[in-house]
């Protein structure tokens, strides 16, 4: 035998996956030495001998025979394509038999099989080495071979042996369910976060020490100093440690998969480290972690999860232990998301019902509010910049348009005659003007049109030049806005709580004061978003009333525009009346000018208090004062502002109110008197 050590390795392996029946015909293989240790068909797996371990090459794979040369240039391939992984094994269990000869995909029916195997175990379409690749391409670290077990891979023997586990385990789960109704699964995008995180987080510091300890070479150690510094707490740690490798034993927990807390007192717990296996975890490694801040001391850091232990521990004062684990039998009835109905002699134990939760990402608080945040960052991007930017596109280009039309009309060099018969044909007005010429004998209204049209091209040439000038401007605000929305949204919790710290009120007093912060700003906002969205269908009511085309557009424009500061929706109706005016369609013009004046653009002033007050449960008077108050003393900045600090001293006054209340103030004034 070449390498001692990858030969013990694979016995030690062997032995377990053929102890539960996860291997009968199969083969085990470890790459080193730049080739490829597998075990030959002979092989017993129970007691592996140094000559059933052949050390196989690219070149010499051409010397095997038969079935064993077809499996050894499978696994050869398979390990190439997956160049992190340097296990490999093909396993035939009952179940993963029983899946594989129904020649289909098999979903990520649990949460632990999306996490090592991957997004789904396809199957191959034929036992090839091209096919196989093909099957495992992709977040995958397992395919099914037709007819005749899987294929499974790993960065260690260790990860090979979970990898079949969690397969055989998934594939049973996915058989019993079938026939009631059949199993859930994750979605695609759910199967692929589970599987990245396992890969590149839990597992990476439990493979490194494993791949170390197969290839004989020393394990890197070091770490922080432990917090298990005292003979109770190391007690403690090892009832856990026991325990935990108990867990692993009756297989109720897999890899470094599950974890254990225990209540140390009424704010302390400790808990399982994160990505380590029981079997290579030692007593101090154990963290220490608050159960109301979650700050954490140790060696290691703690499980994931140890929120939601410190959430089951809080909620059942009268228990002292959590265990998170993942029975068979227990995951397959999560997979199909039903309760699990407890027979009457376990129920003093277990109640009458075990429920199942809602699916959430295991342990990923950083992860969720990063994808929390890049999901806020694009919908900035999506529904505000690029709207924004083509609204400003269409603006320049219309503006254009306009000028370049009364260039062409004759305005400015004189026959602009049709335009002021189209005024003087207009009742009442056009009478006044003709007869205002009349009296003054000066062409008055022929110097305004010519005058007004200097006015509106050079109006119009400039702020089209300048709208287009600042798109770049407009660009680049609008990335500050998404790069801050992203970290607002990410760390907003920490600078919340680091604010909070520093109000000088009690515990409950400062939860109050954020909370009334927080509804109120929420309050405004979907106030505006609101406000806006009323705009927009009015504003395209009436768009659509006068002719003009494309409505549904146009209401949108508006809608956006409503709730940009100092622009507004006439930035839409106002160029659409113009338009209706040099389409001499004067009536409509004068509708959708009167509509938009006093309907769209002046029916935010009596809405929107009234959605912001709605949404805070603060009277309409204070939102209205704080609105056109703030408005007035900050600009629009002072929307946002004028409200908030209206209702954050109403919370001040109804603190003070109830400590007023409290007080006795009869023996407060009597004391004064002596």
């Amino acid at each position: 035998m070449k390498n001692e050590q990858v030969y013990e390795s694979l016995k030690k392996y062997a032995a377990m996956l053929a102890a539960d029946g996860y291997i009968e015909c199969g083969y085990i293989a470890a790459k080193a030495d730049n080739g490829l240790y597998i075990t030959t068909p002979d092989a017993n797996f129970a007691d592996l001998a140094e000559e059933q371990v052949a050390f196989v090459t690219d070149k010499s794979v051409e010397e095997l025979e038969g079935n064993f040369r077809a499996a050894a240039v499978l696994l050869i391939c398979a390990l190439k394509s997956k160049q992190e992984d340097g296990a490999a094994a093909i396993v035939d269990s009952k179940s993963i038999l029983e899946f594989s000869s129904k020649k289909i995909t098999l979903p990520p029916i649990l949460e632990d099989m999306a996490q090592i195997n991957g997004v789904s175990v396809r199957a191959a379409k034929q036992n090839t080495a091209a096919e196989v690749v093909n099957a495992l391409s992709g977040a995958r670290n397992a395919c099914f071979l037709p007819d005749a077990g899987a294929v499974v891979t790993g960065r260690t023997l260790a990860e090979v042996y979970t990898c079949a586990l969690v397969l055989d385990k998934a594939s049973n789960g996915w058989l019993l369910a079938e026939p009631k109704g059949g199993a859930q699964h994750l979605n695609a995008f759910e199967a692929w976060l589970e599987h990245m995180v396992y890969k590149l987080k839990y597992s990476k510091k439990n493979q490194t020490s494993q791949k170390a300890a197969e290839e004989g070479k020393e394990v890197d150690t070091a770490e922080k100093p432990s917090a298990i510094d005292t003979d109770e707490l190391k007690a403690v740690a090892q009832e856990i440690k026991d325990a935990g490798v108990k867990l692993l034993e009756e297989n109720l927990v897999q890899g470094t998969w599950g974890n254990i807390a225990v209540r140390l007192d009424d704010k302390e717990m400790m808990a399982t480290p994160s990505a380590l296996d029981y079997v290579m975890l030692k007593p101090e490694q154990m963290a220490i972690v608050n159960m109301e801040s979650m700050e954490w001391r140790g060696s290691n850091k703690p499980t994931s999860e140890k929120g939601v232990h410190a959430e089951i521990l809080k909620m059942h004062p009268e228990s002292n232990v959590t265990v998170h684990t993942h029975p068979f039998y227990g995951s397959i009835l999560a997979a199909m998301r039903k309760p699990l109905e407890v027979p009457e002699k376990y129920r003093a134990v277990l109640g009458d019902v075990v429920p199942v939760s809602k699916f959430a990402p295991s342990g990923t608080p950083w992860l969720v509010k990063n994808v929390a945040a890049a999901i806020s960052t694009g919908v900035i991007l999506i529904f505000i910049a690029i709207p924004l930017l083509l609204l400003t596109m269409f603006v320049t280009r219309e503006g254009i348009r306009i000028s370049r039309h009364i260039m062409e009309s004759g305005l400015i060099s004189g026959s602009y005659q049709d335009i002021i018969l189209m005024i003087k044909n207009i009742p009442i007005f056009g009478s006044f003007v003709h007869e205002l010429d009349l009296i003054t004998e000066l062409p008055i209204l022929d110097a305004i049109v010519k005058n007004g049209a200097q006015l509106v091209t050079r109006f119009l040439r400039t702020i089209s030049s300048q709208i287009f000038e600042s798109i770049l401007k407009i660009l680049f605000l609008m990335l500050i806005v998404a790069i801050t929305s992203f970290f607002l949204v990410r760390d907003g919790e920490k600078m919340i709580n680091y604010i909070s710290e520093l109000l000088p009120l009690k515990s409950d007093e400062r939860r109050g004061f954020i909370k009334r912060t927080a509804v109120m700003l929420r309050a405004v906002v979907c106030g505006i978003i609101m406000t806006a969205g009323v705009q927009g269908i009015l504003g395209g009511a009436g768009w659509w009333f006068v002719g003009l085309p494309h409505p549904v557009f146009f209401g949108f424009c508006m809608f956006m525009t409503a709730m940009i500061p100092f622009v507004g929706t006439p930035a839409i109706w106002l160029p659409g009346s113009f338009a209706l005016l040099l389409a001499n369609d004067i009536k409509n013009c004068v509708i959708l000018l009167l509509w938009g004046l006093l309907v769209v653009s002046s029916i935010d002033n009596v809405i929107k208090p009234m959605f912001i007050s709605e949404g805070s449960k603060i009277h309409m008077l204070l939102v209205f004062i704080g609105l056109f108050g703030g408005l007035y003393a900050w600009g629009f900045i002072g929307v946002f502002v004028g409200p908030l600090l209206l209702s954050l001293a109403m919370f001040l006054l109804d603190i003070y109110h109830d400590i007023v209340k409290g007080s006795d103030w009869d023996s407060i004034l009597e004391g004064d008197k002596k």
